[in-house]
């Protein structure tokens, strides 16, 4: 034998043979095995379905919420009658109109039948006002118009310039204080302008701010700004009237603050103009810009807007220019010294414009927080500005608006 054959015989003879025994004993291990993870994973379903069992069926356990109805009694059959519906409708200053709803009743019976709920719609009028026309005021200053119900001092509701009434005679517990004791006496109409003078340049001092307004009555009605242009011979009682305050309120000593800040539709130099019977100062930016009282109350200048008056021997007072852009802040004030009549108007010239000229003047605007409405252009068309030669009308197409809030 040589010597590769024993090496392949020595080889061959260290491998162990696997005999039939142990073949049968690895079957029967690997059947158990394969048996054993079916149990196992059969126990695991079965643990989870009995976990989400737990918790899902108390929730289907619940009851359904029944629908319950009415059956009506279909065999005496009544003729349905409509109920009557009141059409009248009560005019305030201090809320739009409410409308009537009407109610639609069938005319034959359900098998079923469903409650009803009454219902109120409020339906806003765009009625102007009820008081007489332009020539002698806003009448009473109730009506209503976009909005609210709209008075000469602005509407009611909305946004804007927030105006705030105060009754100079009156403490803020509607007790009578020493400039009502004044106006009580038989002084005057010139003693009574001579007097309110003295409080309305105090007032002045500190811009009718808050604080030197708290000790006097304040109505709770506040109107926002629209325009304000009223006849020369309005009656001064419209203004409490316009604030809900004439039972409280003698129509004298008494003034109205707008207050807030704008967002021009185009922002730049302006200057406002007007002139009013007895108070009208504004405000941009807590800085004095316009006086055009009938009697001067501070120091600013009061050059006039020639050939024109708003009443005899007072003409259109020209303010300071001032810019006037988004966030600018404006005060308005407005009030009546002896009482009696009122009148006047605010209007806004734009720098570098040229307007429409009358009677030697340019015919201006009002300043306006919002678009005029139909009605307050047939309003401002009946009221006309005295003028040396003759009247002249107010600018009603072209009309910068300056929103407010």
């Amino acid at each position: 034998m040589t010597s590769g054959a024993y090496y392949k015989n020595t080889h061959m003879s260290i491998h162990a043979q696997i005999t039939e025994e142990v073949k049968q004993k690895l079957a029967r291990d690997k059947r158990i095995s394969t048996i054993s993870s079916f149990v196992i994973a059969f126990m695991t379903v079965v643990l989870i379905a009995l976990v989400l069992g737990f918790f899902l069926l108390p929730n289907l356990g619940k009851d359904d919420v029944q629908i319950v109805t009415y059956k009506s009694n279909t065999t005496d059959e009544e003729e349905p009658v409509a109920e009557k519906v009141k059409t009248n409708v009560q005019r305030k200053p201090t809320a739009p109109s409410n409308a009537p709803v009407k109610t639609i009743v069938a005319t034959t019976t359900s098998p079923t039948s469903i409650p009803t709920v009454d219902a109120v719609e409020t339906v806003e009028s765009l009625e102007f006002g009820s008081g007489d026309d332009f020539g002698t005021g806003w009448g009473d200053g109730t009506g209503f118009g976009a909005g609210g119900a709209q008075t000469a001092f602005g509407r009611t509701g909305g946004g804007g310039l927030e105006g705030k009434f105060y009754d100079l005679k009156q403490d803020r517990k509607k007790k009578p204080n020493h400039h009502d004791k004044y106006f009580k006496s038989n002084s005057s109409i010139g003693a009574r302008l001579k007097y309110m003078e003295r409080q309305y340049k105090d007032l002045e001092k500190s811009r009718f701010s808050e604080s030197s307004l708290r000790d006097f009555y304040q109505a709770q009605t506040a109107l926002s700004f629209s325009h304000l242009i009223m006849a020369a011979n309005t009656d001064a009682v419209v203004a409490p009237k316009s604030f809900n305050v004439q039972k409280e309120v003698e129509p004298s000593a008494w003034v109205v603050v707008y207050e807030g800040t704008i967002r021009p539709q185009k922002p730049g130099e302006y200057q406002f103009v007007g002139m009013f019977d007895d108070v009208l100062l504004v405000y941009v930016d807590e800085r004095l810009v316009l006086d055009a009282s009938f009697i001067s109350y501070s120091d600013l200048p009061q050059p006039t807007m020639g050939g024109t008056e708003m009443r005899k021997g007072k003409p259109l007072i020209e303010g300071t220019w001032v810019r006037l852009i988004e966030g600018s802040r404006i005060k308005i004030i407005v009030g009546e010294s002896p009482g009696g009549q009122m009148g006047g108007g605010l209007f806004i010239r734009e720098k570098g414009k040229s307007y429409r000229q009358a009677k030697g003047a340019d015919i201006l605007p009002p300043f306006t927080t919002g678009a005029l409405t139909k009605e307050d252009i047939k309003k401002l068309k009946k009221i006309e500005i005295m003028g040396a030669s003759g009247d002249f009308p107010i600018e009603v197409d072209d009309v910068p608006i300056f929103p407010a809030n």
